[in-house]
């Protein structure tokens, strides 16, 4: 099976993959191309593309290409946020079929990485908990 991966997921990740024909974009000189263009271009000599771009399912009909897509959901794009997925994504090239999307989430705790509210909200929030305090109250003490 041949596999390009796309130029968004680092060169290493084709080491995780050593019983297929791997081989990366910018290798073929496929470097900025469009997703469409390239969809074109690897649908001539590959099986399997695998992206962490999630965008091209929403911009081309994928059903047009000959070619599979595999969709690395990852917090970022580093090996070691894309190394939990690998065991689910060479299981998913046993068996994905032609013109088929297969997304692969990452299971990191969303909790983890919930916003603090902007600062200006905080110090408004923290000042409305503050006891008000009033000169004219004779039960108060400094």
């Amino acid at each position: 099976m041949r596999v390009p991966l796309d130029e968004c997921l680092p060169r290493k990740l084709r080491f995780e993959f050593p019983n297929l024909n791997v081989s990366t974009v910018s290798a073929q000189g496929w470097s900025s191309t469009t997703n469409g263009q390239l969809l074109r271009q690897a649908t001539r000599q590959f099986d399997v593309l695998i992206t962490a771009d999630q965008r091209p399912r929403y911009q081309q009909d994928l059903s047009r290409f000959e070619i599979a897509v595999i969709v690395l959901k990852a917090r970022t794009n580093k090996m070691s946020d894309l190394q939990p997925l690998i065991p689910a994504c060479r299981q998913a090239l046993t068996s994905i079929q032609l013109g088929q999307v297969v997304e692969i989430p990452s299971d990191w705790q969303w909790s983890r990485w919930v916003a603090k509210p902007p600062v200006r909200a905080r110090h408004f929030f923290s000042a409305c908990l503050q006891p008000v305090r009033s000169t004219d109250d004779s039960s108060f003490r400094r």
